[in-house]
């Protein structure tokens, strides 16, 4: 990337890098620490032409939080508590989700972000917004 003079560097980070949650403190600080890293490469890498930037995505796989979640939680439940703030995320599939992150991997990897480094993307259905606060106005 140093000699062509140009590069993109994309993590795959997760939501967890971006908001904390009870029960993945090893996990998130790994992803907080990519975040990290990211942004000082960036700097580091910006005078060679090169872009570093995470997306971090809520949707993945959902195999991989199933040893941690009771057993009667499926892929329907989950999807209907996590992807509530854009109602109609729970209706589409896991392949549809991942493939909206892939679409934002490709984009940043492209020469169409070439004004994007050193930033976080999420691609998590409005997750990292805040809280729906059932009553109050605007819920």
């Amino acid at each position: 990337m140093k000699e062509a003079g140009q590069g993109s560097i994309v993590n795959v980070v997760s939501v967890d890098g971006i908001s904390a949650k009870n029960g993945v403190a090893a996990y998130a600080s790994t992803k907080w620490g990519v975040r990290g890293m990211a942004k000082v490469a960036a700097l580091e890498l910006g005078k060679h032409g090169i872009r570093v930037n995470n997306v971090c995505p809520e949707g993945g796989n959902f195999e991989m939080v199933k040893p941690y979640v009771p057993e009667n939680l499926t892929w329907d439940i989950y999807a209907a508590y996590t992807y509530r703030v854009l109602p109609y995320q729970k209706d589409r599939s896991n392949d549809e989700i991942m493939g909206d992150i892939v679409s934002m991997i490709l984009f940043l990897a492209s020469d169409e972000s070439r004004s994007c480094t050193g930033g976080d993307y999420p691609v998590d259905m409005g997750h990292t917004a805040g809280k729906i606060l059932k009553g109050a106005p605007g819920s």
